[in-house]
């Protein structure tokens, strides 16, 4: 009998968006079309909240401000799944993505609800029925990353 692969939420692995943000976030250069880093993010307004970044590009030398909101980055880690966009922000996004997707049994030891990132992940990439498809598109978003790093 084999074992089932597991994710248990911890004080050490509970992730939130904001704590990945901290790592710069991966976005495609506008100027060069290579990736690019977002190494601040500010607060611009809060009411209603709006945040701009600073991005930099080490392929081009691009340095530039742009809008800050999830939707409308260009992420160098995107991709499509079944009408789905599914995104990391950086390496360590996909690796606590690809962790928590591939466990089998996921458990919640903290209880920290809805602010943290596995109790927001939409129930199409949380599926076990999906897991093998989410997987792979995740291996996609993988093998851009290291392709990226490869030219760099």
């Amino acid at each position: 009998m084999t074992s089932k692969v597991r994710f248990q939420t911890t004080e050490k692995n509970i992730a939130r968006l904001e704590l990945f943000e901290q790592q710069g976030v991966l976005i495609e250069c506008d100027g060069c079309g290579k990736c690019a880093t977002i190494h601040r993010i500010e607060t611009v307004n809060t009411i209603p909240s709006t945040r701009a970044a600073t991005a930099s590009c080490q392929h081009c030398g691009k340095t530039w401000r742009l809008p800050y909101a999830y939707a409308a980055l260009p992420l160098w880690l995107a991709t499509s799944h079944r009408g789905n966009r599914l995104w990391a922000l950086n390496e360590y996004h996909l690796k606590w993505l690809e962790e928590f997707i591939e466990a089998e049994v996921r458990e919640d030891k903290l209880g920290f609800g809805s602010s943290a990132l596995h109790a927001i992940l939409p129930r199409w990439m949380t599926a076990a029925k999906n897991r093998r498809d989410v997987m792979k598109a995740l291996a996609r978003l993988r093998e851009r990353l290291e392709s990226a790093e490869r030219k760099s």
